[in-house]
């Protein structure tokens, strides 16, 4: 259990650090575009608010693809193991996967909002002088 806890907590880190750096780069790519922004009066929450955005659009790409994967291969090994090794059919009930997304669904997207906003409120602090 603790190496499990472990293991998400760096896989979290490294999420933020990864959406942090591409937030990073964006900054840096759209620096004359920033300044211009500035010139003319742009807030520094305007400013800000697509990096944020761009940010938890990937938090929540990079979470929507495993859940999708997951799902996928969910049903797949749940009928590969029924079909292949039929003695375990009345002794073995696996939970279905619809029941098992109620919540997984909600808490990864959440999760990778939270993961994206994290990382692009913090690069954006250090990286965006408005």
């Amino acid at each position: 259990r603790s190496v499990a806890i472990m293991t998400a907590l760096v896989s979290i880190v490294v999420s933020v650090i990864l959406v942090a750096n591409t937030i990073k780069l964006t900054v840096f790519n759209r620096a004359k575009e920033i300044g211009i922004m500035k010139y003319i009066g742009a807030t520094d929450a305007f400013v800000r608010a697509p990096f944020v955005l761009e940010g938890m659009v990937l938090g929540v790409i990079g979470a929507a693809i495993p859940l999708a994967a997951l799902y996928f291969l969910y049903n797949t090994a749940v009928e590969f193991i029924l079909t292949k090794f039929n003695v375990l059919t009345g002794v073995v009930d696996f939970i279905p996967v619809w029941q098992i997304y109620q919540v997984l669904l909600p808490i990864g997207l959440l999760l990778g909002i939270g993961i994206g906003f994290i990382g692009s409120i913090w690069t954006t602090r250090k990286h965006l002088r408005v």
